[in-house]
């Protein structure tokens, strides 16, 4: 018999990878470093885009983001994004049970080109990507039993991923310290063919299922401006995010309860500590929700870290 779970709670409360990918554009030579700290927090239970009052189910996402850009030339970068997650599901149906796992998540590489750069007098900038996530992270974790946990409280997909990247952004002339972007991330998720595997102990033979994550398109519409406030600059931002998520499917078939739209609002704030370090604060906040099925979704989100930045032209 193959062993498994409960059904999954959510589509959503996954690593928060295509969203944090795309440090600025730097100078050719220039070395960008993010720390981030991100919260995901999953307390509102929905069946399509009806609202429950339920609280029975609960998860939690913190991931420590290791990010890094390094500029080839004016036109070429490449990125690395290292995720670290802790994930906890709460289930409380007159028994509480608490499943916590945690370890090193699936890395991303993205190669980007600058296809209209920015500087002096230009207004537009145009920059695309495509990369791949690597199937590094832990899929395996187990219970307390020896149970393996089904695939959204795993640390890793155990697949590897495509992923394409798109930027574009404009300078308003009227005010050039703000600027209007949109920002495209597709993720196109590969297979999972040792999802669940165990050795049957009666034909000695070890035995697997299938799971593929659904694929995930991103779209982000919003407005970022500069401003001087006590010889500091800060960097307020406004955006839209839609996020539409496929069914997972397992062994090629669509798994019940996953996928669905998602619409957030997300206000953000930069600050310039010195030429070479800087800080953002940004929260995701649901405005629309439409899942497939009941799952649990997403009611908060923070994100906070620092970027510094060096050159490595001698």
């Amino acid at each position: 018999m193959v062993q498994t779970l409960s059904a999954q709670t959510c589509c959503s409360g996954g690593v928060p990878l295509a969203g944090n990918l795309g440090l600025p554009a730097g100078e050719a030579g220039q070395l960008q470093v993010g720390i981030s700290y991100d919260l995901n927090r999953l307390r509102s239970l929905f069946t399509g885009s009806e609202a429950l009052n339920d609280g029975s189910r609960i998860r939690n996402t913190q991931t420590i983001l290791l990010e890094s850009s390094y500029a080839i030339n004016d036109r070429w970068s490449i990125d690395i994004l290292l995720p670290y997650i802790r994930q906890e599901r709460v289930i409380n149906r007159g028994n509480t049970a608490t499943d916590v796992t945690n370890g090193l998540g699936d890395a991303v590489a993205l190669l980007r080109y600058q296809w209209i750069q920015p500087d002096f007098g230009r207004r537009w900038q145009w920059a695309s990507g495509a990369g791949i996530k690597f199937p590094n992270g832990a899929a395996d974790r187990e219970n307390e039993f020896g149970f393996t946990y089904n695939a959204d409280l795993q640390p890793g997909s155990k697949a590897w991923d495509l992923i394409l990247w798109n930027r574009l952004s404009h300078q308003l002339a009227s005010r050039p310290s703000l600027s209007i972007f949109l920002t495209a991330v597709h993720r196109r998720r590969g297979i999972n063919d040792d999802y669940l595997a165990f050795n049957n102990p009666v034909t000695m033979v070890r035995q697997a299922q299938t799971y593929q994550f659904g694929t995930e398109t991103q779209l982000t519409l919003g407005l970022s401006d500069q401003l001087l406030f006590f010889d500091r600059l800060i960097n307020p931002g406004l955006s839209l995010l839609f996020r539409h998520a496929e069914g997972d499917r397992t062994n090629g078939e669509i798994t019940p309860s996953t996928g669905g739209d998602f619409l957030f609002l997300q206000p953000s704030i930069g600050l310039t500590i010195s030429a070479s370090l800087s800080w953002q604060l940004a929260a995701d906040l649901p405005v629309y929700t439409k899942v497939t099925g009941t799952q649990v979704a997403p009611t908060l989100r923070l994100n906070t870290g620092f970027l510094y930045h060096l050159s490595t032209k001698q």
